[in-house]
């Protein structure tokens, strides 16, 4: 797990839309390179990029709210990110699989919360249907944006216990962006702290 902890304008969500080309109009990469496995995403074609997000490289956004779709049950979003970049034969199989992935972020009653729309859970169970739409297809990099904001604390820390959890269940590595630096010991291996768009220290939790 490497941390990307900074305040709040320092440039972290900026980063990670960048590391999966998912800048607005206004935004671009004007210097340095961004490569994945091998593979140089700044220069990859749109079809190329459509294999790697969501199968190979999982983007959980900040905002649960509106991240989500309003208008698609959870199971369904889920199930559409499992159809796009999984060869699934036939519906059984795709069923078993969001049921799988909601058991594994501890949501009370997978089958219930699949059939429920976005805006019938609380903040936190939100926050915890973010990520199995993300880990569905088992990413080798799973980004998190932010993912505690706007948790209480007794929620924050038991979605942080679930994040380690799935670190090693999945064999992924996990980009943690946060502004809250107490979550980074806990969790990360290594810490970049970023301010105002660059990059101040960086190397090892304990050293940094």
């Amino acid at each position: 797990i490497v941390g990307i902890a900074g305040e709040s304008g320092s440039g972290k969500s900026t980063l990670a839309l960048a590391i999966v080309r998912y800048l607005d109009a206004n935004g671009w990469v004007d210097g340095g390179s961004i490569t994945f496995q091998g593979s140089d995403l700044l220069s990859a074609s749109r079809t190329e990029l459509q294999s790697i997000r969501g199968k190979r490289i999982a983007h959980v956004a900040q905002n649960p709210a509106r991240a989500l779709n309003p208008s698609m049950t959870i199971g369904a979003q889920i199930r559409e990110t499992i159809e796009l970049h999984q060869d699934i034969d036939g519906g059984s199989e795709a069923t078993r699989r969001v049921q799988e992935v909601l058991t594994q972020v501890n949501l009370p009653n997978p089958e219930l919360i699949a059939d429920r729309y976005p805006h019938e859970l609380s903040g936190g169970q939100q926050q915890r249907a973010l990520l199995p739409i993300g880990l569905s297809c088992n990413p080798d990099l799973l980004i998190l944006d932010d993912p505690t904001t706007g948790l209480d604390v007794t929620t924050q820390a038991n979605f942080l216990d679930l994040v380690s959890n799935l670190k090693s269940e999945y064999d992924a590595g996990i980009l943690l962006i946060t502004h809250n630096l107490g979550v980074i010991p806990d969790l990360a291996d290594r810490v970049n702290i970023l301010y105002a768009g660059e990059m101040l220290e960086s190397g090892p939790v304990d050293e940094v």
